[in-house]
């Protein structure tokens, strides 16, 4: 009973998405994930980081709770880098992965140095090397991508964050109206994309599919 209230219990769950770390990045990814997985019934999120499990609870429940769609959360304290804890994560058996920037850490390279262990524990595990699921990654500086990816190679995706945030802003200050044009392409509420082949279409004029 004490380890399950301190969150130190194995989590029995598959085809689950795993955050890895806290951040005020957190609470806006589950939500989105949560609009993402109300098409499908509700989801799975599992989130490993170093905080206290019942900190975590309460603040998803507070801010999250009528807006889950659902989805389940379920919170595990924990080290990231360690590979004892990504098992009890039941990491390997996830099917999306997102890696959260260490925000309390002095500078941009020791956020991305603590990034690229967490990869190399990833990849200690030979149930997500075998699987098909993949790694969406924040760093803070742009220069550091390519370590990142030469340890991830192909199962691995980086985000640096700052990066997108400022040109999307240059960009939505110098037309109006782009932001809500971005919201509605990459966000999950109201219309969504759903993406399916139909090889009977195949070469047939637009005018005749639209028909």
């Amino acid at each position: 009973m004490d380890d399950l209230n301190k969150g130190l219990s194995r989590v029995m769950e598959t085809d689950h998405t795993l955050l890895l770390g806290w951040s005020d990045k957190t609470i806006p990814t589950i939500l989105e994930l949560a609009n993402a997985f109300e098409s499908e019934g509700g989801g799975t999120i599992v989130i490993l980081s170093e905080n206290e499990k019942a900190e975590m609870e309460a603040d998803v429940k507070e801010r999250c709770g009528p807006w889950l769609r659902g989805t389940q959360v379920v919170c595990r304290s924990g080290y990231p880098i360690r590979v004892e804890d990504l098992r009890r994560v039941s990491a390997g058996t996830s099917k999306a992965i997102i890696v959260m920037a260490d925000e309390n850490v002095a500078s941009a390279d020791e956020s991305d140095a603590k990034v690229l262990r967490i990869m190399l524990s990833l990849t200690g595990l030979p149930d997500f090397v075998r699987s098909d699921a993949h790694a969406v990654v924040e760093l803070c500086d742009l220069d550091n991508k390519e370590l990142v990816h030469l340890v991830g190679g192909a199962k691995v995706e980086t985000v640096v964050a700052h990066d997108v945030v400022g040109r999307l802003m240059i960009q939505c200050a110098r037309q109006p109206g782009l932001g809500m044009v971005m919201e509605s392409l990459l966000g999950f509420e109201g219309c969504e994309f759903y993406m399916s082949e139909w090889p009977e279409l195949v070469g047939v004029t637009f005018g005749e599919i639209s028909l």
